[in-house]
């Protein structure tokens, strides 16, 4: 059985909105090479990047992230809450076999704060 090159790179690039808030994006190299040394061509054989997160220790997090060639995934606020957290992708080819995680990433939130929009005005007076 085939497997997929384990993913080599996986840093988070960056720190959203503030000190200790959650990640505004990931990054990562799409592989390239089977684990038997088969070329692999991402952009036709990569189904699906799947990432995959404990939070204090506690699985917390799964979802599809991006497929095929694509090497960055933007975080929606408020994906991830205050708390340690250990990431690790991992890809997955046409025919649903799985890649080997990345390395692991660990991040901790330490502020969280949601953005809210304005509203109209109620009557209320603030002084």
């Amino acid at each position: 059985m085939k497997k997929l090159f384990a993913l080599l790179l996986f840093p988070i690039a960056a720190l959203a909105f503030y000190p200790g808030g959650e990640p505004d994006y990931f990054i990562w190299t799409p592989p390239t090479q089977r684990v038997d040394g088969a070329a692999l061509d991402p952009a036709t054989e990569i189904d699906a990047y799947i990432l995959r997160c404990t939070k204090d220790g506690v699985p917390s997090f799964d979802a599809t992230i991006g497929v095929g060639a694509q090497s960055r995934w933007n975080v929606t606020q408020g994906t991830f809450g205050t708390g340690t957290w250990v990431c690790a992708l991992y890809a997955r080819d046409l025919e649903a076999r799985t890649s080997d995680p990345s390395g692991a990433v660990e991040f901790q939130i330490t502020t969280y704060t949601f953005k809210v929009a304005p509203k109209a005005p109620t009557g209320l007076a603030v002084h």
